[in-house]
């Protein structure tokens, strides 16, 4: 009984309290208007949401690196990620005849024709090189091709300039990816000419020649095909089938990182990923006092979460999204708004921080 009454007091008081608050808002209220003030609310804060490279990125797990011959590898692991789709690649659609690439009519430097005949999404990377047609080419943008399409127009860029003859109907692979700083060219729209100028420095600068100016013709040398071999059997040990993507420096300085929404998307591609790392350090090996460690790596992935954040258009399926700021520069292709790949690159030269 007494608990009983303890209780009704207790919700007696509170109501009354409850009024009380009320009268006293209300009676502040009528003041105001009696004043001729108005009752400014104070504005709800901006709800800030997480662009999709910057939440995939916010997920990911840098582990230790690996150094060898001036390159640093930081493998790279992603948690609560699902990427939606399992995309064939570019090597394995060529192979199955599941998608045609062509010239567009009689040929236009800039622009390629693909169609995906198969019932899958057909992920083609920007810099992966296309042999045939009146030259050899690189897509300027990653694609993703929805299934059964209609033949779609790419930009492009020349990989081969002294040559515009046609060596066949249809261009094919021989598993090659520009390299890194090719990469970042087309990454920051540069003229033709420019990608023209950085293959030749480093054709210089691995003392490679090529009659027609063809970049797939270096990465073919004997040589030059035997060291990127020695570079893949070093840094494939390190990442395995859970690893999707890595962080990587040049003679101790961040040059790039490349991350895929997932796992058996980037264990197919890890070979020419890190072959266009590797190809860039070969003719320029440096002693460092001591390669980077893992929390510079990471502190250079999380620039991107900082970032300024828009989209654009692409030809296929998806949108491109780029977040540019604080010092770094990433460019992903975006499908229900995951990240399918991403490369980042810095705006300028980013050492590591001095331990």
């Amino acid at each position: 009984m007494k608990r009983r009454t303890f209780l009704a007091v207790a919700i007696s008081a509170t109501c009354f309290g409850i009024v009380d608050a009320a009268e006293l808002k209300s009676d502040y209220q009528k003041e105001q208007q009696q004043r001729g003030e108005r009752t400014v609310r104070p504005p709800r804060p901006p709800i800030r949401r997480m662009n999709p490279i910057a939440d995939m990125v916010g997920r990911c797990q840098v582990l230790n690196g690996h150094h060898y011959r001036g390159l640093t590898v930081f493998p790279v692991q992603l948690r609560g990620y699902e990427l939606g789709i399992s995309p064939l690649t570019l090597d394995e659609a060529l192979r199955q005849n599941a998608i045609v690439i062509t010239e567009k009519g009689t040929g236009q430097v800039p622009v390629l024709r693909v169609q995906n005949r198969s019932g899958q999404y057909v992920f083609v990377m920007s810099g992966e090189i296309l042999v045939g047609g009146k030259q050899n080419r690189i897509l300027r943008e990653d694609i993703l091709l929805p299934p059964h399409c209609a033949p779609i127009e790419l930009p492009a860029y020349c990989v081969e300039q002294g040559r515009w003859v046609k060596k066949a109907e249809t261009f094919k692979t021989d598993g090659n990816l520009a390299s890194s700083k090719i990469r970042l060219r087309a990454q920051k729209a540069a003229g033709q000419n420019e990608i023209w100028s950085g293959i030749a420095e480093t054709a210089k600068e691995l003392k490679q020649k090529s009659a027609t100016g063809d970049f797939n013709t270096v990465y073919n040398q004997r040589d030059v095909a035997k060291k990127l071999g020695e570079y893949r059997e070093e840094f494939c040990r390190i990442l395995p089938r859970q690893i999707v993507g890595i962080v990587v420096a040049r003679n101790g300085q961040f040059v790039a990182a490349d991350l895929f929404g997932n796992a058996s998307l980037f264990y197919k591609l890890r070979g020419k990923v890190l072959d266009s790392y590797a190809i860039d350090v070969l003719g320029c090996v440096r002693r460092i006092p001591a390669p980077p460690d893992r929390n510079a790596a990471e502190q250079f992935l999380r620039r991107v979460l900082s970032a300024g954040y828009h989209t654009q258009g692409t030809p296929g399926a998806g949108t491109i999204g780029r977040a540019v700021g604080n010092g770094i520069d990433a460019k992903g292709l975006i499908f229900s708004n995951r990240v399918t790949h991403v490369s980042l690159f810095p705006a300028a030269t980013i050492l590591p921080m001095l331990r």
